[in-house]
């Protein structure tokens, strides 16, 4: 099969961009009529106030810089609200009237025909032109049983995806003028920019992005390109009328565009003081102003830092009134859930969209060139699936979850989280058995040769290691409090069944360094604890055409080195397809049977999203999977009216 060089990782992306902070001058109140008895005096009523505290100081209100972290985006939920927002897995409309769909009609698959060296999307993913022994979709097929390898000759007609995206009427920027398809196609222009560091891999595989009208937007990817997050395909839209002439360049630097950003949401920036605070205040021109939202009248985002004790003390003492995801809770947890319990605060401990996954490496670099082990090859241990499966086995992870977690997180059962729409509740995730998990250690080979538990088992006859060869390995991660204690406990589980585990703590920048001297993308690890993201895009994780090696540049994300051809059929499957066509369901469900048989990485928990705010805080509708917790913060107010 093809090697697929593209990277399909994200799905949660969010596109978010701002520039300058330019109010609307209230409208005057029409002159009271005087009259010969004088009004009472009247108080002026006293703007309501919250102070959500965040674990860091945005480097910048321009998502088109690169970097981005959770402080970030909650800022940015109060500049703007959506476009889409992103709650229990399903995209919402916040400012369209609606998210394409192929039921609907609003996105559709329309056959295109190509010639010889037109662009297309080839079956693996890959931009390509067309040129003989190209393979492809035909037009229809959405099903590795009717892809087409072109002849040089044969008339070529593919499917061509479009989606179209209709804004709400009478939607206003906060300094009064109009927003339109314009502003949107504008920002995708940005995002397009070779000036600025944003990730290509859409752009390069969209063939148009156009305004239709002054409302409508239309999304065209390449002929041939099967989207699964199509309908997310609409560009977070970015004043025209006040960014359009200037560099894009310039944007990175720019204070109107990184600092105070325009937007349409319930609140515009009013002061940021470097170190300490952002201030936010009502926009009156947020187009839900008729239902008297936002809810409070200026929001306060001090920058607190990450230490947890400090940041609850803060809360309990009225010095914050939320704290965010960012403020580091995740330890501490225990404490704040008694905390909730006796009516202290209010406590948000949710499991993430993401899986912390203890991948195993069932290939070495080494081995790519066949195994030598007497020319110093790495012992491939983990390429029986007995013994993965015996990790498996051996580890209690939900003693993991009690203990380090508080009971919050879950164990899915295969690559995507336990309550995710596509996850397949006919595969069962296997229970903590350590007799069961030494019976199969048995069987693939590696004996206890002492009778001595504290002693690593030896191999006799296992598969990719030569005999006398010690059950010892490495397990790598970053050195992060939950993931070292983490790495301890999965260490322990499997020392009582034989394993002689060796902990082995790194900043993330060096786990991730790339190939060939990267621990994970130069696949030079035995394990290794960390999570990949991305729902719509898991199943690639671990296909052969995405395993790092020297002939594709160390390219790659299926770092475990596993290879399976019905795995990889499953998952061509479902990818091929789209999300309202047959196939899609269907071949995920088969390639998390699969995975759950072979393990390639053996799910541990699902990573905590943990924040807490003031037990008189009203107004929050907390979701895991959204990019922020503050997704609905235009209703976020203090009061006695908490559900």
């Amino acid at each position: 099969m093809p090697i697929k060089k593209h990277l399909i990782l994200l799905t949660l992306s969010i596109l978010i961009a701002g520039c300058t902070f330019s109010p609307v001058a209230p409208t005057p109140l029409p002159s009271a009529t005087p009259t010969e008895t004088p009004l009472p005096p009247t108080s002026t009523p006293v703007p309501s106030e919250l102070t959500i505290c965040l674990g860091s100081e945005p480097e910048s209100l321009f998502l088109y810089n690169g970097i981005f972290n959770a402080s970030m985006l909650t800022v940015l939920e109060a500049i703007y609200d959506g476009p889409i927002d992103y709650v229990d897995y399903a995209y919402q409309p916040v400012i369209l009237t609606s998210i394409p769909s192929l039921e609907t009609g609003d996105a559709t698959l329309t056959p295109v025909e190509l010639k010889e060296g037109m662009d297309l999307v080839d079956v693996d993913g890959n931009l390509a032109t067309l040129h003989k022994g190209v393979r492809y979709l035909p037009s229809g097929c959405s099903s590795p049983d009717c892809v087409q390898t072109y002849d040089g000759k044969t008339p070529v007609t593919v499917d061509q995806l479009h989606a179209r995206f209709s804004l709400l009427p009478g939607l206003l920027w906060s300094d009064g003028k109009p927003l339109t398809a314009a502003d949107s196609v504008f920002s995708y222009s940005l995002a397009a920019s070779p000036l600025l560091p944003t990730s290509k891999g859409i752009i390069q595989r969209t063939a148009s992005y156009t305004a239709v009208d002054d409302l409508t937007v239309e999304w065209v990817g390449l002929p041939g390109y099967r989207d699964a997050a199509f309908a997310n395909r609409f560009w977070l839209p970015l004043p025209q009328h006040l960014l359009g002439a200037k560099d894009p360049a310039t944007l990175l630097t720019d204070p109107q565009a990184y600092q105070r950003p325009v937007g349409w949401g319930p609140y515009v920036i009013s002061e940021w003081i470097p170190g300490d605070h952002i201030t936010a205040v009502r926009n009156p021109a947020y187009f839900r102003a008729a239902e008297d939202l936002p809810a409070t009248d200026i929001l306060t985002f001090r920058f607190t830092g990450t230490d947890a004790q400090s940041n609850i003390q803060a809360l309990l003492s009225g010095e914050c009134d939320l704290l965010d995801v960012s403020t580091g809770l995740e330890s501490q947890v225990a404490s704040m859930d008694a905390a909730a319990k006796e009516g202290q605060i209010q406590l948000m401990a949710l499991p993430s969209p993401f899986i912390e996954m203890l991948s195993l490496n069932t290939k070495p670099a080494s081995h790519d060139n066949g195994y030598q082990y007497n020319q110093g090859d790495q012992p491939a241990i983990f390429a029986d699936g007995r013994v993965r499966q015996a990790v498996q086995l051996c580890m209690d992870t939900s003693g993991m979850n009690d203990g380090l977690l508080g009971g919050f997180s879950q164990t899915p059962a295969s690559f995507l989280p336990a309550d995710a729409p596509n996850a397949n509740s006919a595969v069962d995730k296997a229970l903590y058995d350590p007799a069961a998990g030494i019976a199969l250690l048995e069987s693939a080979g590696w004996k206890d040769h002492d009778q001595d538990p504290a002693t690593p088992r030896i191999a006799y006859s296992a598969v990719g290691v030569p005999p006398g060869t010690l059950l010892q390995v490495d397990l790598a991660t970053t050195n992060t409090g939950l993931r070292m204690a983490a790495g301890e406990k999965i260490a322990l589980d499997l020392q009582a069944c034989g394993f002689d585990v060796q902990q082995v703590y790194m900043p993330a920048s060096q786990l991730f360094s790339p190939g060939p001297d990267g621990v994970i993308f130069g696949r030079t690890f035995d394990m290794a604890l960390f999570y990949w993201g991305g729902v719509t895009s898991a199943c690639q994780l671990y296909e052969t055409g995405q395993i790092p090696t020297t002939s594709t540049d160390w390219i790659g994300v299926n770092v475990t080195g596993y290879s399976s051809s019905a795995f990889d059929t499953a998952c061509d499957a479902s990818r091929l397809s789209l999300p309202g066509l047959p196939g899609y369901s269907d071949g995920l469900n088969t390639a998390q049977a699969i995975f759950s048989a072979d393990l390639p990485a053996i799910p541990v928990y699902q990573p905590l999203r943990v924040a807490a705010f003031r037990s008189d805080v009203c107004g929050i509708t907390v979701d895991a999977t959204s990019r922020s917790i503050f997704w609905q913060i235009e209703k976020i107010h203090m009061g006695n009216d908490c559900p």
